[in-house]
């Protein structure tokens, strides 16, 4: 399974960046399906031996308005056409 992925969203927080969030919009060319994956990254910057708090959410891409949710028509577009779709 060929997945592309194309970045619809990220938001940084903190002095250090500790808190780090991306949404991507990722096409399966295989199925021809479309979803949108949140993934994280947050840590305590001043507790560096502690665990960071990190993983991914996936959500489907019809229908969703969450962040990022304005530009899935070009991603979609650009996905397509990369994978030579359009």
């Amino acid at each position: 399974m060929a997945v592309l992925t194309y970045e619809i969203a990220r938001k940084m927080q903190g002095a250090l960046q500790e808190r780090e969030d991306w949404w991507r919009l990722c096409y399966d060319t295989v199925s021809r399906a479309f979803y949108v994956e949140h993934e994280w990254h947050h840590m305590d910057a001043y507790n560096i031996g502690n665990a960071a708090n990190e993983g991914k959410d996936v959500f489907v891409a019809d229908g969703y308005l969450g962040k990022g949710a304005d530009r899935i028509g070009e991603a979609k577009a650009a996905l397509l056409e990369q994978a030579g779709h359009a």
